[in-house]
């Protein structure tokens, strides 16, 4: 889902969504998508990711890490993240 650095960490940690338990069926459609809308993001490719991310959110409208990121790449289109960026999200408080 994201790479996360709490509080007094420098270094990210993965996040990860389960998406099923052990023995079920979802339906994983939607994880192509979203995987995308990551490379791009990885890529700095705006519109591409929040094309991605639409498509996501078109199979799941609820799903917050693609509302999330979606809203991001919008932020960064509008302000690009500075050279050396490493797709972190750091926490600043506990």
């Amino acid at each position: 889902v994201d790479r996360v650095a709490v509080y007094g960490r420098q270094a990210g940690e993965p996040i990860y969504e389960l998406v099923a338990m052990a023995g079920e069926t979802a339906d994983t459609a939607w994880i192509a998508d979203y995987e995308a809308g990551l490379d791009h993001y990885a890529a700095r490719q705006w519109d591409a990711a929040i094309a991605a991310f639409d498509r996501t959110l078109a199979a799941r409208p609820d799903d917050r890490a693609a509302r999330l990121f979606r809203d991001r790449c919008s932020d960064y289109k509008a302000a690009p993240p500075l050279p050396g960026w490493d797709m972190v999200t750091r926490l600043d408080e506990k």
